[in-house]
């Protein structure tokens, strides 16, 4: 069975995302027009074809935390355009025929920069069969378009949404399940080399990393500053976070600014000033943050809150109907 939708708007998006696999929020760089048209093959996984004119998507950890369901996974392979996708501190960069892997129980940032044509496969975390640990090793990481078994999967998935709504709910639900095989062989290819790596060099970043959101208002840490704390050389830093296909400097950045955000976006912090808030992330001077902010989310800090209240205050009208 497809299900179509018409996009006329951000608005529209996040109504059909909410129906269909998880609330998000959506914020266009223009007047955004989409079409979504969603496989169901069987119970357990669904492949949707979009799309859609350049748009700015997200997840927040409160979003994630209140999920009605935290198990989904999600595969996205990109036909045509160009998209990044952020989790846990990496960044994935997508082109035509890359893939990404990512994860409904932890907020992710979908910015997508052109006029995009993509596959998304998702379907609870159970069914690829994998180990925990893998699983959570190939999220947000690139999926290259030239790796021959993504090249397969890519045309199986393209096959199928020509195909499923000519197969009996038996096939369709078949159909699925192999998808999800070709796809855990993609990422088992591509975890085990990561999983394989140094176990210290790990530990050692996953101690940084937390180190770094532990430490959010302090405006002296700097990845010199990040390097001393753990006895290591600066150039020894960038290769661990290289690890995770950004630099260090990027992710205290981006670490300070999802924190601002998701303030930003609480009502608990509603009164609180704009500048107390860059403060309390480490942005000691409200100009520099304002112009991190706007370069990274494309509105300032004062629209962003302003837009989250108008949700908040829809989302509770709807609620009393």
């Amino acid at each position: 069975m497809v299900l179509t939708y018409t996009l006329q708007s951000a608005a529209d998006l996040e109504r059909v995302a909410a129906a269909t696999y998880m609330p998000v929020v959506a914020t266009p760089r223009d007047k955004f027009r989409g079409m979504f048209a969603a496989h169901e093959l069987g119970e357990v996984v669904t492949l949707t074809e979009a799309h859609g004119t350049p748009l700015h998507t997200f997840r927040t950890e409160r979003m994630a935390a209140h999920a009605r369901r935290d198990d989904l996974l999600f595969f996205s392979v990109h036909r045509a355009g160009t998209a990044t996708v952020r989790q846990g501190g990496r960044v994935a960069s997508l082109g035509p025929g890359s893939g990404v892997l990512y994860e409904a129980r932890s907020a992710w940032d979908l910015n997508v920069e052109t006029t995009v044509h993509s596959l998304l496969l998702h379907f609870p975390r159970s069914a690829l069969g994998l180990p925990s640990a893998e699983i959570t090793a190939a999220l947000a990481r690139t999926v290259a378009a030239a790796s021959a078994a993504m090249e397969l999967f890519t045309a199986y998935i393209e096959q199928l949404t020509r195909v499923a709504d000519g197969l009996s709910a038996a096939q369709r639900h078949a159909a699925g399940l192999v998808g999800i095989d070709m796809l855990a062989m993609i990422l088992r290819g591509s975890t085990d080399a990561m999983l394989r790596g140094d176990n210290a060099d790990a530990v050692l970043l996953e101690t940084m990393r937390h180190h770094v959101r532990e430490r959010l208002a302090d405006p002296e840490l700097t990845v010199s500053a990040l390097a001393r704390r753990h006895h290591v050389s600066v150039r020894r830093t960038h290769e661990l976070f290289a690890r995770t296909g950004v630099t260090p400097g990027f992710y205290i950045r981006e670490q300070r600014l999802l924190a601002a955000r998701a303030m930003l976006s609480d009502a608990r912090f509603a009164r609180r000033a704009i500048a107390q808030i860059a403060a309390g992330v480490g942005f000691p001077h409200l100009r520099t943050f304002e112009r991190a902010f706007v370069r990274r989310y494309g509105i300032t800090p004062a629209q962003w809150r302003h837009e989250a209240q108008e949700r908040s205050q829809s989302a509770s009208s709807h609620s009393r109907r």
